[in-house]
């Protein structure tokens, strides 16, 4: 009885976890709500390996982890305990879930908001 359970309970996570490898993290770059938004480097959201910046705050240490789809789309949890503002230098924690559909992200606050679609910006 326990071996079957043990057996269920690994197929299971097994099955998360290629859903969750299936999902296409987010791209890193440069987004804009807007193409003039692109053009004249006023961008709403950079993402980096190591971090995203706002034009109001920036994060070090951003961890994504995959969450539960939004409207059938990848959804990622991003979460930080060094978030810094261009007012303040005394980090603050922050989470806020990005949605990703193909070169395309919204930002989910945990407040409810949420931001326009964000582009990514070609760099050609």
């Amino acid at each position: 009885m326990m071996t079957r359970r043990s057996l269920i309970l690994a197929s299971t996570l097994c099955a998360f976890a290629s859903a969750a490898a299936a999902q296409a993290a987010p791209e890193l770059g440069d987004y804009a709500s807007t193409a003039a938004g692109c053009a004249s480097v006023k961008y709403d959201l950079t993402l980096t390996e190591t971090g995203a910046a706002f034009p109001a705050f920036a994060c070090e240490a951003l961890a994504l982890q995959p969450a539960e789809a939004t409207d059938g789309k990848p959804t990622f949890q991003a979460a930080s305990q060094l978030c810094y503002s261009s007012a303040s230098n005394r980090p603050v924690a922050k989470s806020f879930k990005l949605v990703v559909d193909q070169n395309r992200l919204q930002v989910l606050w945990p407040d409810g908001a949420h931001s326009p679609w964000l582009t990514r910006c070609d760099k050609k």
